[in-house]
């Protein structure tokens, strides 16, 4: 083995190889000096891992640590020195902490359908006593997730047929794609409801006619197609087939389809709603206005012939009570030494001025009722 800070010296012998008698040495010293330890030096020769392409920013990936010495150093600065997409594109998908700590830095580059990974070359710097770097690759494979929703070539497809077709005849075909890979990118077909007359194969997407057309068969359909991933949980897409049915070679024709009025059943009936919503607001207004009084109280002897009534009177409505002021303007008429009738005032609302209209009924000595109608 080599000794730090000793001298070698090596004897270098070149030999002739038409006479082996002929040869000429020279000596060579070498002297190993002693290594310097603060080198930083990562753990690993290259780091991997596997990251599912819909994962957060924040999420932590791993830990590229260089240690010193063989040691731990919080001396040790790290950085991203590249970050290559497999497609040799550039890319900030990560960041790095001061602990060396790989995280998502960016989830719109985490994305299967461009790339399946990611390399990221570290840095690990350590500046005293002087600058020494060390680098280490970080391969990043990403995981396809079902993010795809299946997409079809057309939203609309047409097609027509004609009345005498034989049964299992090719009517249309509609196609689906979904960019997601394995299970996740199967597609399979169907009819969002029963049809009477078609079948779709699950797999191909090809319409055939399932049931024979005839007189009774209506001159257009619409099918609506959803196609559905294989994925956890499935995802979904949807287009729409419109069919024309012709006449047979032998004059045969189907029925006119009849026009769809149930959305106009529809909007009459939420008409007919608003309208009877409207009366019946109407209706509890009107009985609420005719039902406000206002109320008071007061005092007369039968010797009086006309007074100033001075005292609150409270209307039924919420908020604060007005108080009135009412002038009796017709003598009093002493009907039965104790009733007295047919009394009428103006009072005067201080909240508004306005007048209103007073009539009540009272005893002698008694307090008096009166009412005030708005």
């Amino acid at each position: 083995p080599l000794f730090r800070s000793r001298k070698y010296t090596v004897v270098v012998k070149a030999v002739d190889k038409k006479d082996t008698a002929l040869y000429s040495e020279v000596p060579v010293l070498v002297i190993v000096k002693e290594a310097d330890a603060k080198w930083p030096v990562f753990d690993q020769r290259q780091y991997s891992a596997n990251l599912k392409e819909n994962t957060a920013s924040g999420t932590s990936v791993l830990t590229a640590e260089a240690l010193v010495d063989g040691q731990s150093n919080r001396e040790v600065a790290y950085s991203i020195k590249s970050q290559t997409l497999q497609s040799g594109s550039k890319t900030s998908a990560f960041s790095i902490t001061d602990s060396g700590a790989i995280r998502v830095a960016n989830d719109v580059d985490l994305d299967y359908e461009k790339s399946h990974g990611i390399n990221v070359v570290v840095v690990a710097s350590l500046t005293q006593p002087v600058l020494r770097t060390s680098e280490v690759t970080v391969l990043i494979a990403l995981i396809d997730v079902n993010d795809n929703a299946p997409i079809f070539g057309k939203e609309l497809y047409e097609a027509s047929v004609s009345i005498g077709l034989t049964l299992g005849s090719y009517v249309t075909n509609v196609t689906a794609t979904d960019q997601d890979s394995g299970r996740n990118g199967e597609v399979t077909y169907s009819f969002s409801s029963d049809q009477e007359y078609f079948s779709i194969d699950s797999s191909s997407g090809v319409v055939t006619l399932y049931r024979e057309l005839d007189a009774n068969t209506y001159d257009s359909y619409e099918l609506s197609v959803t196609a559905a991933d294989s994925g956890t949980p499935s995802m979904t897409g949807s287009s729409t087939i419109s069919l024309t049915v012709r006449c047979s070679a032998s004059g045969l024709c189907p029925q006119k389809r009849p026009a769809d009025t149930s959305m106009w059943i529809i909007i009459g009936a939420a008409v007919g709603g608003v309208v009877v919503l409207v009366v019946i607001i109407v209706v509890v207004i009107v009985v609420v206005l005719r039902k406000r009084k206002a109320k008071g109280v007061g005092y007369i002897s039968k010797e009086t012939t006309g007074f100033d009534i001075v005292n609150p009177a409270y209307d039924q409505g919420k908020g604060r009570a007005s108080e009135g002021k009412g002038q009796i303007n017709r003598a009093v008429e002493d009907i039965d030494d104790t009733v007295y009738e047919n009394m009428a005032a103006k009072a005067a609302e201080l909240e508004d001025n306005e007048y209103t209209e007073i009539t009540s009924a009272q005893r002698e000595g008694e307090e008096i009722i009166y009412e005030a109608a708005d």
